[in-house]
């Protein structure tokens, strides 16, 4: 039996990684010239298969891998520039050859790549999370960005731009989460143009990244920025907008109250989940409290007012967000589930999970039926009058 799973495994996996070299090899469809393609299969081939190794050798840094991968992709693009197969292929063939050998090198060794990477960012993911979470009351308003949520379609448009920015971290290769990056920009600018209609240019737009970030709280940030910096070949706009992300976490790392326009003690209470006084009604204690109990009182309740506001508010809020997340979360393991079954006939299938939608109504109609119930038997029977 043990040794008809292992079979059946290896089969799998040889399935699989079957289909990701032909997923892989599409990126070289458009040579001009079978010389041409069959060269860069050889030398991707022949690194892929040294890299792998290393990879696999606990002994070896993280830096040896950073620079065997560096002078393999000069290696290749120099090859491609100088040597006369390539003479006739079209310009954007050193792209096409960047993203199939990251789909050959990262389909294999992502997992032992990367993991190196977060074990040694470990601390910076840790610290760059907590700052966040720590900072969940910012507001646009707060970061002078031109958005305002409460416009038509902004709200939803932002959390397709965080939602990109969540999926960073499940991207495979560098390419992948740069692409994410670039989703997430893509997004950001729909938004600021809803709401202002102005030119978007980095004023404007670095504000919103900024806040997009601080409401993704993106997992193992700094890793996948490190993983980037080290094994990504972006183009001269996805750098661009690549600095933008690390220019974001850098400030939300050394923010501070006058950044955001208020007092240190107002910052000090907000990073404490303090809540603060709304600014309407400080008029009202302008003038000294001694002896003015009913004034000292309606402080009181104004000040238990708004942190109640406050709490209900934050309620509401995470309510929202962790049905939007459920809600994704049940679609995607349904896809991935019709998906499996598709391909693997033979596997015992499981119900589909409920929709969280569905699940509301049924509750709604099931209240309102017991209400109606409830007010049934409080009538006064007209027989016993």
């Amino acid at each position: 039996f043990l040794a008809t799973s292992n079979s059946v495994i290896s089969a799998l996996l040889n399935e699989q990684q079957t289909l990701e070299n032909e997923a892989a090899s599409k990126h070289l469809d458009l040579m001009t010239t079978d010389d041409a393609r069959i060269d860069i299969k050889s030398q991707v081939k022949t690194f892929a298969n040294n890299f792998q190794k290393k990879c696999s050798n606990k002994n070896i840094h993280i830096d040896t891998l950073i620079q065997d991968y560096g002078t393999f992709k000069d290696t290749i693009k120099k090859r491609i520039q100088t040597n006369s197969i390539y003479r006739d292929e079209s310009e954007d063939l050193i792209h096409r050859v960047r993203d199939y050998v990251e789909k050959i090198i990262f389909s294999k060794n992502y997992s032992l790549i990367f993991n190196r990477i977060a074990t040694e960012c470990e601390e910076q993911d840790l610290s760059i999370q907590n700052r966040i979470s720590s900072l969940h009351w910012v507001t646009p308003t707060m970061l002078d960005a031109v958005l305002n949520e409460n416009t038509s379609n902004v709200g939803e448009t932002l959390y397709k731009a965080i939602n990109a920015l969540i999926e960073l971290d499940s991207k495979t290769t560098p390419q992948g989460k740069i692409l994410s990056i670039m989703e997430c920009k893509l997004f950001i600018e729909e938004a600021l143009r809803t709401c202002s209609g102005i030119t978007i240019n980095a004023d404007c737009f670095l504000p919103a990244l900024i806040y997009v970030v601080l409401k993704a709280k993106p997992p193992r940030l700094h890793s996948n920025i490190e993983f980037l910096s080290q094994f990504s070949q972006p183009s001269g706009e996805q750098l661009y907008y690549l600095a933008n992300l690390d220019s974001a976490v850098r400030f939300i790392e050394l923010l501070q109250a006058e950044h955001l326009g208020l007092s240190s003690n107002d910052f000090s209470l907000y990073m404490r989940g303090e809540p603060i006084l709304p600014s309407r009604f400080v008029p009202l204690f302008d003038y000294p409290l001694e002896n003015n109990s009913s004034i000292e009182q309606l402080r009181k309740i104004t000040i238990d007012f708004s942190e109640i506001e406050h709490h209900c508010g934050k309620v509401d809020e995470n309510i929202q967000d962790f049905k939007k997340r459920l809600t994704q979360l049940v679609t995607d393991t349904n896809e991935l589930l019709n998906g499996s079954y598709k391909r693997y006939s033979y596997f015992e299938q499981i119900p589909q999970l409920a929709n969280i939608d569905t699940i509301d109504q049924s509750i709604t109609e099931k209240k309102q039926h017991l209400s109606e119930q409830q007010q049934e038997e409080t009538k006064t029977d007209p027989s016993d009058i």
